[in-house]
């Protein structure tokens, strides 16, 4: 079991080395129907598409530093991956491209789910044998491992785990002609993605997942999925200039209604979530811009490009910043209590005595040094931990700090490890608070007296 979620992973990855930016191309339904054909059975529920001729990787970079550039040390480690990913994915994509390589389609069925496999046309015979090649290299490059199969027809080229692919060569074959539909509707967009499943598909999974139960957000069924939802097709331009259109097909027009109900109710519940408030400040004004319309039988949402740069630009930036400061702030408490569980180990072994200072711990706790930078500080600084356990002993008073963060580390507090190894994250002003009932302690007790830093 583990080796296949390894498997299933090292797909995933494949497949997002393919796509880097997930920038597709599309073409005509039946085209799309024709190449695909071999790959499509009775339980296939969802497809997408690359055209890997159109990645734009300085495109997506260049996008990706707009984002972060208020954020020197974010940009400078883009910067870093943006050289070494086109040196290596770059030049990998380049030498797909020269052996003729242009579309590749990802697969998931049923039969193999949670597992996938890639697809990638055939374009011309005469690149047949270069086109296998490039793929055998960049598979044996990256994923090689050997539950994974490599496999050339005349058409097509599967990658995929051994089971999958001895399944796909001999499975029935099928025209889907909702799979066509979702194509059409986001035909000439550089990003394909179709949903398709089967009537009881989708009237298993309404019963797999769970009842809410009605609040202020709604009822929320997830029964409509399974009676109204019949296909869902997202499209994708850009970068540079990215937007976007999601159709979503019912069987009529009342389903289509019982289907935007169900989103409005969906967004209304999530704008309710306490916990995305903090990673997502404009959730509602996100919400209202991803909210579909309806028309006949369908639902759509388009998102221009304008639109799309003012959704990054004023909502996603921001909140991508604040996940890394979340991160950040989160990395930073598991080192302290890592720290804490060293300084432990370190006094079992010296008549219950902590060390003269944290470096010590490297040696005599086998705490890795990694593990004394706070991610906030950075590498830049030498003691992002202030320590201050070199005169107290496990029998002092549990409340005692042992270290905790360097002012400016995080914005909003600091992370406080104290003497029974929990770490709290603590506002500025309780955090001086607590230093000076720990210096009250410490004059008591005729310890040294340290201030804060």
């Amino acid at each position: 079991m583990q080796t296949k979620r390894k498997v299933n992973r090292i797909l995933l990855l494949m497949f997002c080395y393919f796509v880097g930016l997930t920038t597709f191309a599309t073409g005509a339904s039946t085209g799309l129907a024709q190449v695909l054909g071999p790959c499509i059975d009775d339980q296939t529920f969802a497809v997408a598409r690359l055209d890997i001729t159109k990645l734009d990787l300085d495109a997506f970079f260049d996008k990706f530093l707009s984002l972060v550039s208020t954020d020197p040390n974010i940009a400078k480690h883009v910067q870093d991956d943006r050289r070494d990913f086109q040196s290596q994915v770059g030049a990998q994509l380049n030498d797909l491209q020269k052996a003729g390589g242009k579309d590749i389609f990802v697969v998931f069925s049923v039969y193999d789910f949670p597992y996938f496999f890639v697809a990638i046309p055939i374009h011309s015979a005469g690149n047949r044998t270069e086109l296998h090649q490039q793929v055998q290299k960049i598979v044996k490059e990256y994923f090689n491992i050997k539950d994974i199969e490599i496999h050339a027809s005349d058409r097509l080229i599967l990658v995929g785990l051994k089971q999958t692919i001895t399944r796909v060569k001999t499975a029935t074959r099928i025209r889907s002609r909702a799979l066509e539909a979702g194509f059409q509707a986001c035909a000439n967009k550089t990003a394909q993605v179709v949903l398709f499943p089967s009537s009881d598909q989708r009237r298993i999974l309404a019963e797999m997942l769970p009842q809410i139960p009605p609040s202020e957000s709604g009822n929320i069924k997830f029964t409509t999925l399974g009676k109204d939802l019949q296909w869902a097709a997202l499209g994708l331009d850009g970068p540079p200039s990215i937007s976007l259109n999601l159709t979503i097909q019912s069987a009529n027009a009342e389903g289509a209604d019982r289907m935007l109900t169900f989103v409005n109710n969906l967004y209304s519940l999530a704008g309710h979530y306490n916990e995305a408030q903090p990673l997502i400040p404009e959730l509602d004004q996100l919400l209202k811009s991803l909210t579909p319309r309806k028309h006949g039988k369908r639902l759509l949402l388009q998102i221009d490009s304008t639109t799309a740069d003012s959704i990054i630009s004023d909502i996603l930036a921001p909140s991508l910043l604040n996940a890394r400061a979340q991160a950040r702030r989160y990395a930073c408490a598991t080192n302290l209590s890592g720290i804490g569980k060293a300084l432990l180990i370190y006094a079992n072994d010296y008549n219950d005595q902590f060390p003269p200072d944290l470096e010590t711990l490297i040696s005599k706790a086998e705490m890795p040094a990694k593990g004394l930078v706070c991610p906030g500080a950075g590498l830049k600084d030498k003691d992002p931990y202030i320590y201050r356990g070199a005169s107290i002993t496990t029998s002092d008073a549990p409340w005692m700090i042992m270290a905790y963060d360097k002012t400016g580390n995080h914005d909003g507090g600091r992370n406080v490890l104290f003497l029974d190894s929990h770490v709290d994250w603590v506002s500025e002003e309780r955090f001086q608070k607590l230093i000076k009932k720990d210096n009250d302690y410490r004059r008591e007790k005729g310890f040294p007296v340290l201030p804060a830093q």
